[in-house]
């Protein structure tokens, strides 16, 4: 995650010049090397040329810091417990798929073979069917 706020700047100049203006901050904001959390910098304002701020030269930026999420997909085969003794569990399908979402460097880090789908059967209720041969 990464975004910028900062108050609001009033500038001066021709409308085709601040029609124009996408940016008026253009001192870099180091942020190398910080770790979650935020860097807070005073930046230089520099408008272009033609602009020129109505107030302070400066703003106080801060950035906020952290890290991007997403996704993963991982395809995984089911498995069944408390199925009862003499009866046996099947799936329609051989594999669901689980959708995970969180940061990305603990979804880079997780050990895929340690997730599992597991259908607990125990408590079901059993029903006779009985049909009729004609």
């Amino acid at each position: 995650m990464a975004g910028a706020t900062a108050t609001a700047v009033n500038v001066r100049g021709t409308i085709e010049v601040l029609q124009g203006l996408e940016a008026i901050l253009r001192t870099p904001i180091a942020v190398s090397g910080a770790g979650e959390g935020q860097v807070t910098q005073e930046a230089t304002l520099q408008p272009p040329a033609g602009a020129r701020p109505t107030g302070r030269l400066t703003a106080m930026v801060v950035v906020p810091i952290g890290p991007i999420n997403g996704t993963l997909q991982l395809s995984v085969a089911p498995t069944a417990t408390g199925v009862p003794r003499g009866l046996t569990a099947r799936f329609s399908q051989s594999r669901v798929t689980v959708t995970l979402q969180g940061p990305l460097p603990k979804l880079n880090a997780l050990n895929t073979d340690a997730v599992r789908v597991t259908v607990d059967v125990s408590g079901l209720v059993l029903r006779r069917r009985s049909c009729n041969r004609s």
